[in-house]
């Protein structure tokens, strides 16, 4: 019982950790390695209960079940997947342990390696696929590189398409330069051929009939790990090319890490084109992984709302995410409607002067449907018993703070008393408020609250720090009350270093020689309409989060239009669909609908994504397949898409190239950063001339691109860099 002494040992809630969240066999919509309840009573009974262990997700006791049977060989081969599997996702369930668990659990799988190596546990293609991710994840690069090294000596008992796919992600996070990655992806494609799937899997790939789905096997996790490895060394346009396969493949059961990577890697047109994607395509995106762009988002807000552009498009854009990720099948919990709440908060307009009554008048009726919208987005999150990160909660009281907006303020400081679990930061936020606010009453209240807080929180008491002394005594200054702040600093003077008294005294003297300074409200010009919309997007979630799962093909038909407010990288739809029907027309005899197949797995290594958070679909309970019209839709729908991603991405690439020209984007300038966060207005020069390359080659479409009958074909043709089927 080694593992289970030092686990509980290191980490006393452990097993609480450990209890599954739910089925083991469903975890992250892997398919199950073949072992079925009722087959349990035909293997020895010590297999059978190991096994049963397993499966019910308690690592603590399958460590301790493993050791004790590894000496046996009685395991089989799905054995070893079933122990890979169960370590991987607690692992990835699990990243914040503590560093002994963290050595613990790595020496199990360093003895789950070695036990492969000499034969002593049968080997399994997910074994090595789950144990290469790990390494991949924990970033223990070498012990995977030396893993891989002795699984690619193995036979197809060891390995197959799906682990080269996990062992090509593994070593393009370690920096294995993408030549090598891409020649180790064309080896994997002769060695484990498929149903053609060399051909399948190119980008000069077409189907027989696109109204049809797919029954041949397509090794999905092979395409992601190259996916991977290109986007991560910055090969956009066949990472685009990647994704496109995937959904010329498989529209509605693409794993969400093919987008993800997009949402982290590229710029953020493309990232939320990409999400809109997925959500399109009933694939639903990881908490983390739509939080991340929303933060994007709303620090594009604050650089539009700085240089007084289309901030309200910004926040609109963000509830149009949410949205459309409610409506894909995801819920409103992770702090999502608290990221979008700081957005619409920013909206807010600060109080007028007085005697201008119309403006007075239009300013209560945006603040009131603004602050409304809030309440309920954030409404909607407490019922699911999501509470707001402490950093969500401070920045929504410091944005009504900013503009004077009392109503709000008043909102987010019992939304912030209600949840409770106060640092001193919010102390700090909260006596920002009461001074702004001239209220002294809760100046008084916050730092007697303040002083307990200090007092039941730690062994030893600790000392207010300058910081907190700063918060008290602007506060108390701006109510004209500096002398609280005197004696309370007197209370505490006989406890405190020499160097801090200074500071607190230098503090309070440059209160009393100064008059109180208010933060001046910015300009918030958030039109009526701009405020009515969103209080109706934000029913429309509601309304969302209520309904009955929306079919693929209705989710379809719902989204096809959500795009971000920014951006022009758009085609012309008949010159489109003319070359779209020239190059992927079917090419055989149609036939009948067959159920959609699973894939042959939805490996999806998000590292920032937990355990829990798995693709949409499974093996287990596979997605409704869509009609053949709509499938055939979807599928055009789908290549011109990443058509205009592909463009998007040549005027991002263009517009770097011409900063860098001038030399204003070195690798590490702010400039660089600007252009891969910040949101141009439509309207903006660089936003409607093609890119330089673009131009060049479809000036002269006959002569620049041959085959090209049309401005839009040359276009298509030199985004995908010449890779589209023969005409027919």
């Amino acid at each position: 019982m080694l593992h289970s002494y030092f686990l509980l040992k290191l980490c006393p809630s452990f097993e609480a950790l450990s209890r599954p969240r739910r089925d083991a066999t469903k975890a992250r919509g892997l398919p199950s390695p073949g072992i079925e309840p009722e087959t349990l009573a035909e293997v020895p009974i010590e297999l059978a209960e190991f096994r049963t262990v397993v499966l019910s997700g308690d690592i603590e006791k399958a460590m301790d079940a493993y050791t004790l049977l590894i000496g046996t060989r009685v395991m089989e081969t799905e054995d070893s997947c079933l122990i890979a599997r169960l370590v991987h996702n607690f692992f990835r369930s699990h990243r914040n342990m503590p560093k002994g668990s963290s050595e613990v659990l790595a020496g199990f799988v360093a003895e789950v390696v070695g036990n492969l190596e000499d034969g002593k546990l049968p080997c399994h293609p997910l074994t090595g696929l789950h144990l290469l991710s790990y390494y991949k994840d924990s970033q223990q690069f070498e012990k995977g590189e030396a893993l891989w090294r002795w699984l690619e000596k193995q036979d197809e008992g060891c390995t197959d398409a799906r682990t080269y796919g996990a062992a090509i992600e593994m070593l393009a996070h370690q920096g294995e330069p993408l030549e090598a990655l891409e020649s180790l992806y064309s080896r994997a494609l002769q060695l484990f051929p498929g149903d053609f799937n060399e051909f399948h899997l190119s980008a000069q790939g077409v189907l027989s009939d696109p109204s049809k789905t797919t029954r041949f096997s397509t090794h999905i996790t092979l395409l992601q790990g190259i996916l991977t490895a290109r986007i991560l060394n910055d090969d956009w346009r066949n990472a685009y090319l990647a994704l496109d396969t995937a959904l010329r493949l498989h529209p509605n059961q693409v794993p969400a890490r093919f987008f993800t990577l997009f949402m982290y890697k590229r710029p953020l047109q493309e990232a939320y084109k990409a999400f809109a994607l997925a959500c399109r395509s009933s694939t639903v995106i990881p908490n983390s992984s739509l939080n991340a762009m929303l933060n994007r988002m709303m620090e594009s807000r604050r650089v539009a709302q700085a240089s007084e552009e289309n901030a309200d498009d910004i926040v609109v854009a963000a509830l149009n995410a949410v949205e459309a990720f409610v409506v894909a099948g995801g819920d409103l919990t992770g702090n999502k409607s608290y990221l979008v709440s700081e957005g619409i908060l920013s909206l807010g307009r600060p109080p007028t002067i007085e005697g201008d009554a119309e403006q007075a008048e239009e300013t209560s009726v945006v603040n009131a449907a603004l602050l409304s919208a809030v309440r309920r987005l954030v409404g909607l999150e407490l019922e699911r018993e999501a509470s707001p990160s402490p950093a969500a909660a401070h920045k929504m009281l410091s944005l009504a703070t900013k503009i004077s907006w009392k109503e709000a303020a008043d909102m987010v400081t019992e939304m912030i008393d209600a949840v409770g679990a106060p640092t001193a930061i919010t102390f700090r936020v909260l006596l920002n408020a009461a001074g702004q606010f001239q209220d002294f009453g809760s100046v008084q209240t916050r730092w007697q609250q303040f002083t307990t807080f200090l007092s039941q929180n730690d062994s030893t008491p600790r000392l207010p720090e300058f910081n907190d002394w700063k918060a008290l005594i602007r506060a108390s200054n701006k109510c004209g009350r500096t002398d609280f702040a005197k004696a309370a600093y007197l209370d505490f003077q006989p406890k405190m270093k020499w160097a801090d008294r200074q500071l607190v005294e230098g503090e309070l003297q440059a209160g009393l020689n100064s008059k109180p300074r208010f933060q001046k409200p910015g300009k918030h010009p958030t039109l009526v309409s701009t405020a009515s919309e969103i209080l109706v997007k934000v029913n429309s979630i509601k309304h969302w989060l209520r309904e009955p799962p929306l079919t693929p093909e209705e989710r379809f038909n719902m989204l096809e239009d959500v795009d971000f407010p920014f951006g022009s990288a758009q085609l012309s739809e008949e010159d489109s669909q003319l070359f779209y029907h020239k190059r992927y027309a079917p090419r055989g005899p149609p036939s009948k609908q067959e159920p959609d197949p699973p894939i042959d797995d939805f490996h999806s290594d998000l590292s920032e994504a937990s355990a829990s958070e798995s693709p949409s679909t499974s093996t287990e309970s596979p997605t409704p397949s869509l009609p053949p019209a709509s499938l055939s839709l979807v599928r055009y729908t789908n290549w011109k898409t990443i058509n205009e991603l592909l463009l998007e991405a040549e005027i991002h690439q263009d517009n770097l190239a011409n900063l860098e020209a001038q030399g204003k984007a070195g690798p590490n300038s702010v400039n660089r950063q600007l252009m891969h966060e910040r949101l141009v207005p439509k309207t903006h020069p660089s936003r409607l001339r093609e890119p330089a390359s673009l131009q060049r080659l479809y000036e002269d479409a006959g002569a620049a691109v041959p085959n090209a009958d049309t401005v839009t074909e040359a276009k298509i043709l030199a985004l995908r860099g010449g890779s589209v089927p023969p005409p027919l």
